[in-house]
Formats: structure tokens, sequence, C-alpha cells
């Protein structure tokens, strides 16, 4: 599609825009924190003892996959996304074209491996003596791979042959990018909504059940990205603007952080715990200073009153000094007799009360 004189004489005054960085942040931010997710996943394995299932594995893979997508999607930038198409040099718009299409090529499996990760989750913390729930897992699981199927064959069958990709400037149909969508966002609510009635069956509070609930149905995160993507890919559809390189940006953001947010949501509930642990850590911890500073004030306010004991008269400043030393440790005045008396063992052994917030 050729530009209008008015779109020429508009990038022409706008030349040097360049919108690279609003692609590449967030995504190296949302590639950044799934890759963490993933490789805590089989830390938090070991912490607790178990061994890696198949729910691991296939959320390694779909991270695997999910590292292509994002170096993909940034070499884009490399080829002139985020510029104006009349600042890229042909040759570049052909680069362009054949890095797209292998992006397009890993947003499926990445995608497809983190949902079913999340089944494989369901099938090893939930039991499967129920045939109803275990049919439900393998039929979600097949609608899955089915989808996957079908967003290869919309890839390879609809640009004949595969290089007018990159030579003549074919792309996938905008209907068939919608219906792709569709279809995805459907197996995200059936992926969301399957535990939905067995968790209300197990014997637990209601407290406890919603937020089970809520930690699994985090994958709605991912079916509200899909639902922008539809939204960002009818506003640029209805542009009709040839300004690809331009506007592909936000289409583009939504694609990469969709399957990041996927893969970080199969990977909480198994971080859940050590981060309640941490937070348990950091809770104690803070509460161990606040007790040495009030302790420190408390001394500080002694000292300036005149009212530090001293161990005995003949010793003079230095029973202050052995005090204050004390105060600072955060432990009571004792007499130099009983403090050699008490050994290393006996010093070791005193806590001071650690505050742990309840488990919910």
């Amino acid at each position: 599609m050729d530009l209008s004189p008015e779109e020429i004489s508009y990038e022409e005054a706008h030349i040097h825009d360049n919108r690279a960085y609003q692609q590449n942040i967030p995504v190296a931010i949302f590639g950044l924190l799934a890759f963490i997710c993933v490789v805590l996943r089989p830390v938090c394995r070991r912490l607790s003892g178990t061994l890696l299932g198949l729910d691991d594995w296939l959320i390694i893979a779909s991270m695997f996959c999910g590292i292509g997508l994002i170096i993909t999607t940034c070499l884009t930038t490399t080829y002139g996304v985020g510029r104006h198409i009349i600042a890229v040099q042909p040759e570049d718009l052909v680069k362009f074209a054949k890095v797209n299409f292998a992006s397009e090529l890993l947003y499926a499996p990445t995608l497809a491996l983190a949902k079913l990760s999340i089944l494989a989750l369901y099938a090893r913390i939930f039991t499967t003596n129920n045939r109803s729930f275990a049919f439900a897992i393998y039929a979600v699981a097949v609608w899955i791979v089915l989808w996957f199927i079908g967003s290869y064959l919309s890839i390879f069958l609809e640009c004949r042959p595969i290089s007018s990709y990159w030579t003549s400037g074919c792309q996938l149909s905008f209907e068939t990018s919608v219906a792709t969508s569709v279809l995805n966002i459907i197996s995200d609510v059936m992926v969301v909504a399957l535990p939905s009635w067995h968790i209300w069956r197990l014997q637990m509070s209601t407290q406890q059940k919603v937020g089970v609930a809520a930690l699994l149905g985090l994958g709605a995160l991912a079916t509200a990205m899909s639902i922008a993507r539809i939204a960002i890919l009818s506003a640029e559809s209805h542009q009709n603007s040839p300004d690809i390189t331009y506007i592909f940006v936000n289409v583009y953001v939504f694609t990469v952080c969709e399957p990041m947010i996927a893969i970080i949501c199969a990977c909480l509930p198994i971080l859940q715990k050590p981060l309640r642990k941490s937070q348990r850590s950091i809770l104690s911890l803070s509460v161990l200073r606040s007790l040495l500073r009030s302790d420190r004030e408390k001394s500080a306010v002694s000292d300036s009153r005149g009212t530090w004991p001293t161990v005995a008269d003949d010793q003079g400043a230095a029973g202050r000094e052995y005090d204050l030393e004390k105060a600072s440790t955060g432990t009571t005045a004792r007499s130099p007799s009983r403090d050699k008396d008490m050994g290393d063992h006996e010093l070791d052994d005193m806590h001071l009360p650690i505050v742990e917030r309840p488990v919910v």
C-alpha cells in the first residue's frame, strides 16, 4: 500500500521519531520476571524435597521458546520497528518481515506450553481419582494442542509460498488473527475455571478457598492481555495505515507480555510458600531491629539522666562501658561474675521473640 501525500508529509516531519523503547522496555521487564520465576521454580522444588514433574518441564520448555520470542521481538527494532516506514531502508524491511515471521512461529508454542504446564499442575495437586475432573483436564489439553496446530496451519497456509511473507509483504489477515485470539481466550477461560468447582469441595475454610481460587485464577491476567491484544489488532486494522513499522509496537508488546504473564501465573503457586517464608524472615528481621533500636534509645535516655549502673565503684568508667556494650547488643545489664559464668552456648541460646504473620 502506497503512502498518501499527507502521510508522506507527516512522516517526513517526524522522521526522527522512534518508539523502540516503548516496545523493548516492557518486553524486557516481563521477560525478566518470567525468567526469574522459572529459575526459582526448581529451587523451590528442591527446598521442599519434591522432584521435578511434567508441569515443571513444560514451563521450562515454554520459557525456552519465550526467550526466542523476546529476542526476535527486540530484533525487530533493529530493522525498523518503532520508526516511520519512510525512514526504513528496503533491505531492512525484508529482514523485519523474516524476524516477524520467526516471532509468529514462537508465540503459539510459548503460550500453549505454559497452559499445558498449568493443567499438569492441576493434575498434580488435585486428586485424579475423580474421572470427570481428569477427563476435563485432558479435554482442555486437547483443545490447547488443537489451537496450537491451527495457529501453525494458518501461518503456513495463508501465505504461499512462505517466502511471500518477506518478498511480497503477505501477512495474516485480520479475520485469521481475531479467530485465533478468540479460540485462545476460550482456552484461557477453561483453564482458569477448571479447578473452581474442585476447590469449593475441599475441606477448608471459605477464606482459604477464596485464597486458593485467587492464586490459581491468576491466569485471568493472561486472558485480559489476550482481549487487549484483540482490541489493539482491531484498532490498528481499522487505521488501514501502511506505516506498519511504527504502529506495530503495541501489537508486539501484548504479543510478548501475554505468554510471559501466563508463565508467571503458572509459577506463582509453586513459589508462594517460599515467598511466605521470606516475608516472615523479613518481618522477623524488622522486629529484631526495632527491639535493638528501642534498647539503644532507652540506654541513651538512662545515660542522659545519669542513672547508668556501674559494676563497682572502683571501676568507674570501665563499668559504664561494660553496660553500654550490653545495652547496644539488646541484652539486659548483668554483673561481670554472671557473664563470666555464662558460656558462649548460653548466649547463643538467647532469642528475641519473633512475630510471625498467620498463614491464610
